[in-house]
């Protein structure tokens, strides 16, 4: 499963696609650098245009005349330009756009879009205009051909819990285990997709208490504490969930810990009740003894590990307080360690 098929990814893809396809411009605004594969997974539905790349110039109007219409290049004759037949009908991808070079063509691409309301939308040559950086580019103004995506609020936990769960299921990951890691990969990546795959390349100890990991990301993108909280700068979606490298730098990292215990509780407190449940009914006799005349099955894990507190049921006894201990680890708000979350998942799948 790659990027562009998660279900956020192929509604931001729609959205611009029926843009296009009503012939209308658009421009893409990425905080930081585009994600591979987004050229392809665009034009791959567009029908009826011509695709091109065009390098960015100093001066658009008469770079675009000198490669489609020589005959228009002194004229300034923008309608012109839209109209010729060597410009038409083309899909026009713009690289290299340099910041030096931006006003020009914003101000360039404004009036393209204020002369298209005139035209016909047959024939018409689109731009896609791809604006990255930290922050990017401000886009020209909204238009009826002309509009303005930004890619931020597009992924969720989902997308990145089912992304994370495909990934580890291909590795042949234990069912529990599996879930428990691609739940804590989700909740604490909570929308960027590239810290999602690089704690997929950890081992699960390093996904369960990631912290270093993460303030090391932090270290290489020049994040500190005074580093404004922004999805133009990449450090945050649009609204407002903080980036996880730079809420890792927080000390202590409560918004990571909240994370990961989120992730913990979403998983194991139920796995938690299933088990409990499971030693019930494996110890019916014994617990019906102890407890008369309650009904096991209500009973919680408390007064159940009370009630089989002798030598007798030490197995028994010993299963009921780890499972105790876990859950009033949970229930206070804490994550437990990860060599104990894991143990807990595996214990749930013994």
């Amino acid at each position: 499963m790659r990027l562009w098929d998660l279900s956020g990814a192929v509604r931001f893809l729609k959205a611009i696609g029926r843009s296009l396809n009503d012939r209308v411009s658009v421009v893409v605004r990425f905080p930081g650098t585009m994600p591979l594969g987004f050229q392809d997974a665009i034009i791959k539905d567009i029908q009826g245009l011509d695709f091109v790349r065009f390098e960015c110039t100093r001066s658009p109007f008469e770079g675009l005349c000198r490669k489609y219409a020589p005959s228009l290049s002194n004229t300034g004759d923008l309608s012109g330009l839209c109209e010729h037949e060597g410009f038409r009908g083309k899909l026009i991808w713009l690289d290299s756009l340099d910041p030096k070079v931006w006003q020009q063509w914003q101000e360039f691409l404004t009036k393209y879009a204020q002369v298209n309301r005139l035209m016909s939308s047959l024939g018409r040559t689109l731009f896609v205009v791809p604006l990255e950086g930290e922050p990017p580019e401000e886009p020209p103004k909204n238009d009826v051909t002309m509009a303005t995506y930004d890619w931020s609020d597009v992924l969720d936990e989902m997308d990145l819990l089912f992304w994370a769960n495909d990934c580890l299921l291909q590795k042949g990951m234990n069912y529990s285990q599996r879930i428990l890691l691609a739940t804590t990969v989700a909740y604490v990546a909570s929308w960027d997709f590239d810290i999602a795959m690089r704690l997929l390349d950890e081992k699960p100890h390093v996904i369960l208490s990631p912290c270093e990991m993460l303030r090391s990301i932090a270290k290489e993108k020049g994040w500190t504490l005074h580093t404004p909280v922004d999805w133009q700068r990449g450090t945050a979606s649009k609204s407002g969930i903080e980036h996880a490298a730079l809420a890792a730098l927080e000390d202590p990292p409560r918004i990571i810990q909240r994370r990961l215990w989120s992730a913990q509780a979403a998983v194991l407190l139920p796995q938690i009740e299933s088990q409990r449940v499971k030693i019930v009914r494996n110890n019916m006799y014994k617990f019906q003894r102890a407890l008369q005349p309650k009904d096991p099955l209500d009973v919680e894990l408390g007064e159940l590990e009370r009630s089989v507190y002798s030598p007798t049921y030490c197995k028994v006894h010993d299963n009921v307080k780890y499972l105790r201990d876990a859950r009033n680890n949970l229930a206070h708000l804490c994550p437990l360690v990860p060599q104990k979350a894991l143990d807990l998942a595996q214990f749930n799948d013994s």
